[in-house]
């Protein structure tokens, strides 16, 4: 029964059923077929599977994201990122690395990222003579750092399913998110030096202080967040609400961009969003029960050891099983639903949830850049008005030091928890 119920699932999904109705439906026949006074825990566990603190965290990350575009916070990210390695070779290319680090540091969203930010870079890249192929590129592959850097959204998701740390997960996504940078970077300057393109001159240190002074208070945002997080002055949830205020200050208050209408669309975004994340988790809560009941966790880790008892075996089908995954599921789906499967089996194994549910996060956004599903593939199209097949051509290389990075992180996982054994 259940093996039928996930092929219903994921036929829903292939078809392009919204993801929340994909998961409940199937749940919903199940009840029925199997106990139909059960139908009255679909309301329960809906509820159960949203009434989490931690969960609060989303909708104002997603907030300071949407402020910081409607406003001039990220062109002011990308100016000072230029000012600081436009000189180099592939220099905007190299800021567009920086620019996308800094912003993930505040909003923790990919397609955020991409959206918002990737207008500018493009702008940028195309007036200074780039070719707009490898301008999306770059635009649209380091943008998937947004996940991985503290915040990050996907990490609250899966530690509010799993009970992990979030202060934890952020913390081990440092090191991976700038790996993953410097990567990217060392790929920029290999295709700059090799096919010429241009670098801006050397500015003067007037310019630089200007750019700095003038993106100040908007590089004060990551060391808010962070810093009130270690020195636990605030929790990870209460440290999204100060992001947001933060943000909102700055873009109403100081520099004065916003107006009465981008603010309204700003929420009205925000409130779509969150709520397509969170009726997607109240669906994969119910999921959660039905997985349970028909023991699937516990088939799952029978199926791992009919393969092998090695870790480094284990860990390599999970890698490969998430990169499928990614091919088809939007990434806080493939968590919600994918966490309570291997939960059990993973704790059964000694597996650290903090390494882990770090590792899940960066291979499962890989599929961010790989149809049909990459939801910043499209939204990179859409940005540099190139069609589909042209984005996903000029993506792909970025794929490369971003897997080879993942499984740095995976097989020395102290690459992920020196940071949050240090902090403790």
């Amino acid at each position: 029964m259940a093996a039928l119920l996930i092929i219903f699932m994921v036929v829903l999904m292939c078809f392009g059923v919204p993801i929340f109705l994909a998961i409940g439906i199937p749940t919903s026949l199940y009840f029925i077929v199997e106990d139909p006074t059960l139908l009255m825990m679909v309301g329960q566990r809906m509820v159960g599977g949203v009434n989490n603190f931690s969960l609060l965290a989303i909708p104002f990350f997603i907030l300071t994201g949407e402020l910081m575009n409607a406003g001039s916070l990220t062109q002011r990210l990308f100016a000072v990122a230029r000012k600081s390695v436009g000189r180099f070779p592939g220099g905007l290319g190299l800021a567009n690395v920086v620019a996308s680090c800094l912003f993930a540091s505040m909003s923790g969203s990919a397609v955020a990222d991409t959206a918002g930010l990737g207008r500018v870079e493009m702008k940028a890249m195309e007036e200074a003579g780039y070719d707009r192929d490898f301008s999306i590129g770059i635009t649209v592959a380091s943008s998937t750092i947004g996940p991985i850097i503290p915040p990050s959204i996907n990490m609250v998701l899966y530690g509010s399913i799993c009970g992990a740390s979030i202060g934890q997960l952020f913390l081990g996504g440092i090191v991976p998110g700038l790996l993953m940078g410097l990567s990217m970077m060392v790929l920029v300057v290999y295709f700059s030096i090799k096919r010429k393109y241009p670098v801006d001159a050397k500015p003067k240190f007037k310019e630089v202080l200007q750019a700095f002074k003038s993106s100040f208070l908007t590089i004060l945002t990551p060391i808010i967040i962070i810093g009130g997080i270690l020195s636990g002055v605030f929790t990870p949830t209460e440290a999204a609400a100060i992001a947001a205020a933060y943000a909102f200050i700055l873009s109403v208050f100081v520099y004065r961009d916003l107006s009465i209408k981008k603010i309204i669309e700003s929420f009205a975004n925000t409130v779509a969003s969150s709520g397509m994340i969170l009726i997607i988790m109240a669906m994969a809560n119910v999921f959660a029960y039905v997985l349970s009941r028909e023991r699937i966790p516990q088939m799952v880790l029978e199926f791992l050891f009919q393969f092998s008892d090695n870790r480094v075996v284990i860990w390599l089908l999970l890698l490969l099983f998430f990169f499928v995954v990614g091919f088809f599921m939007e990434v806080a789906a493939a968590i919600t639903v994918l966490t309570p499967i291997l939960l059990p089996a993973l704790t059964a194994l000694g597996f650290d949830m903090v390494h882990f549910g770090v590792i899940m996060v960066m291979m499962l956004g890989v599929g961010l850049l790989t149809p049909p599903v990459g939801l910043c593939l499209y939204v990179g199209s859409n940005v540099s008005g190139l069609p589909l097949d042209r984005v996903i051509k000029a993506t792909t290389p970025y794929l490369i030091p971003i897997i080879i990075v993942v499984l740095l992180c995976t097989f020395i996982p102290q690459l992920v928890t020196f940071i949050p054994n240090m902090i403790g």
